[in-house]
């Protein structure tokens, strides 16, 4: 009975327990900010009966206020150029949310249950791309950027391994709970990468696009170590997995063969001299920015994560290299 009340809800104390410290490259110019003060710092574009309009956007409510209006297309937030660089003195002093969102994946055939994803959320109002032939050519640079990674649990609320995100979902890594870098309070740690704040485990170069496209990672800048993780669903997502996908689960595990960095399980330069601390969790359960189904700035919403668990397989040196 006790296994049956676990597998029917997470509790606060489970998301924060595992709440991501997140290491910032000391060349970062690009820092988080929550989605109110983006908000605050854009504009809102869409399309109404095919006449173009605009808008400034106080409450996340206006976005669906338009949303659900008749004969709207093309919504997008265009975020202003001297907010580009985000919050980072709230950065500093871990005023700046991270979000979450829980799901509860099972058996498509039994219904089961599976394990739990929780998916936590980073928002930054601006990706910085890569400069080519001496800066002549910069590729990637765009607006809105939101990054994350996910942590996957058993019935007992216990790792089972962490889904580091990297450019959308395409580069991503899964990282098996014996290789994941935690703090002693089993906080996890994330590595973001310089200007496109891909998240990896370590904080390695890693070597993409022929190497054109490096992300680089670094334990030495600043520590974004949240007070508050804000939980956007009032209960959790339903995900039905089916037989291939089971499978497929089966190759997770961690091959050092197979990725161009390691895993640093030892607390990176930046966590040695901060006191760890659990963030509050908090209950935003009408998240009504997360039902936004536009793009903010030049990127899609967050919410197309919430239902499908992460890929089955990582992403392997070779496919980053070649692309």
């Amino acid at each position: 009975m006790a296994l049956d009340i676990k597998n029917n809800f997470l509790p606060d104390s489970v998301i924060s327990k595992y709440a991501p410290l997140v290491c910032l490259h000391p060349e970062e110019k690009y820092f988080p900010c929550s989605t109110d003060w983006l908000l605050r710092h854009s504009t809102f574009h869409y399309t109404q009966n095919g006449q173009p309009q605009q808008t400034f956007i106080i409450k996340d409510e206006e976005l669906l206020h338009v949303q659900n209006s008749a004969n709207v297309t093309d919504m997008h937030l265009m975020i202003h150029e001297n907010a580009f660089q985000g919050q980072r003195t709230a950065t500093e002093t871990g005023d700046v949310p991270m979000y979450a969102v829980v799901r509860k994946v099972v058996d498509i055939a039994t219904d089961s249950f599976l394990f739990w994803e929780v998916t936590y959320l980073f928002l930054y109002a601006f990706n910085k791309g890569k400069a080519l032939f001496c800066g002549a050519l910069n590729i990637g640079d765009h607006t809105g950027d939101w990054e994350h990674v996910t942590v996957r649990l058993d019935g007992n609320h216990e790792l089972l391994g962490v889904w580091y995100a990297a450019h959308s979902s395409k580069e991503g890594q899964w990282v098996k709970a014996t290789h994941v870098p935690q703090t002693k309070s089993n906080r996890i740690i994330v590595y973001s990468s310089l200007g496109s704040h891909a998240s990896y485990p370590s904080n390695n170069t890693v070597v993409r696009i022929y190497c054109f496209g490096n992300d680089y990672n670094s334990d030495n800048g600043i520590l974004w170590d949240p007070k508050i993780v804000m939980r956007v669903n009032a209960d959790h997502e339903i995900i039905k997995m089916d037989a291939d996908e089971l499978s497929a689960i089966q190759k997770w595990a961690f091959d050092p063969s197979t990725v161009n960095f390691n895993v640093n399980v030892k607390n990176p330069e930046c966590v040695k001299n901060h006191r760890v601390f659990c963030p509050v969790v908090e209950h935003d359960p009408t998240a009504k920015w997360h039902q936004y189904k536009g793009e903010w700035g030049e990127t899609a919403p967050p919410s197309e994560w919430d239902t499908n668990p992460e890929p089955s397989e990582s992403c392997t040196a070779w496919k980053r290299f070649f692309h």
